[in-house]
């Protein structure tokens, strides 16, 4: 029984401490609402569904395709594979611009023609909607895209 009201008291302290600093709180489940722009591929941060928590400075994304944990003081999470004998590495930074939090991947592709993939994301919340707009560059290239998620229930 006391579960469910610890539960709920530390959403409300969640929320008031977001209010007070006038960042918005993107913790939820959230599920595509809108559709991708043809041939555009996985959106960024969050795919067709996502899982999102945000404690202090860290915001957790569970997606289909991993874990992403992000710093939102601006510090820089490096993760790097090997596929083939290629090390890449994807560098993510979060940063805020006032309401809406702009996070920046790039993905260093084992190639001479530069980042093979950057995209930069730009989250924000209206209406209980949660928007990720911004652009998706490969080699180069760049695609605009604005995408709408609604909370799971």
């Amino acid at each position: 029984m006391w579960m469910p009201a610890l539960v709920g008291l530390v959403l409300m302290c969640q929320a008031i401490v977001g209010s007070d600093q006038g960042k918005p709180i993107f913790s939820g489940i959230w599920v595509q609402a809108s559709a991708s722009p043809p041939k555009f591929g996985v959106v960024p941060v969050c795919g067709m569904r996502c899982s999102i928590a945000q404690q202090g400075e860290k915001l957790t994304i569970v997606r289909d395709s991993g874990k992403l944990v992000l710093d939102l003081t601006g510090k820089p999470e490096v993760t790097r594979s090997t596929f083939g004998g290629y090390v890449s590495e994807m560098v993510t930074t979060a940063n805020w611009e006032d309401t809406v939090l702009v996070v920046i991947s790039i993905f260093k592709a084992p190639t001479d023609k530069g980042p093979g993939l950057k995209t930069v994301a730009r989250l924000s919340l209206k209406d209980s909607n949660l928007t990720i707009s911004g652009t998706k560059e490969v080699f180069g290239e760049p695609m605009k895209y604005e995408i709408t998620y609604e909370r799971s229930r």
